[in-house]
């Protein structure tokens, strides 16, 4: 929000177009922001507009031309990527579980019989 508002703080949300996104996207390329954060961010401004959209603050056109730009894909667009995220070692969840409240406890233990942490390691 931070570099939506120092580039384009003075326009008016009526005027903000998929080029002027676009160029925000390519500005966070530049600046080596990851694939991650910057579609982090896009959703984020999506959201923020379709929240404005619902309090009839923005017209829902503004909306449907924001939406027409897609997020950055792997090696596409020339946006680092991160170090992809590892599972942790069984050691090392049993070693914290004592510390952990009950009921995440229970969390932690239901996912770990449903092998959650094979499906999120993908």
């Amino acid at each position: 929000m931070k570099r939506l508002r120092a580039r384009y703080g003075d326009y008016d949300v009526a005027d903000f177009r998929p080029l002027a996104l676009k160029e925000l996207i390519k500005s966070m390329i530049d600046a080596d922001c990851s694939r991650t954060y910057i579609n982090m961010g896009v959703g984020k401004i999506k959201q923020m507009v379709k929240w404005g959209v619902s309090e009839d603050l923005v017209d829902e056109s503004v909306l449907r031309r924001l939406q027409s730009v897609g997020g950055e894909m792997v090696g596409s667009s020339g946006a680092r990527e991160t170090d992809p995220v590892e599972p942790v070692a069984d050691s090392e969840v049993e070693a914290v579980l004592p510390h952990m409240p009950g009921m995440v406890q229970a969390m932690v233990k239901l996912q770990r019989l449903c092998w959650c942490s094979l499906v999120f390691s993908r």
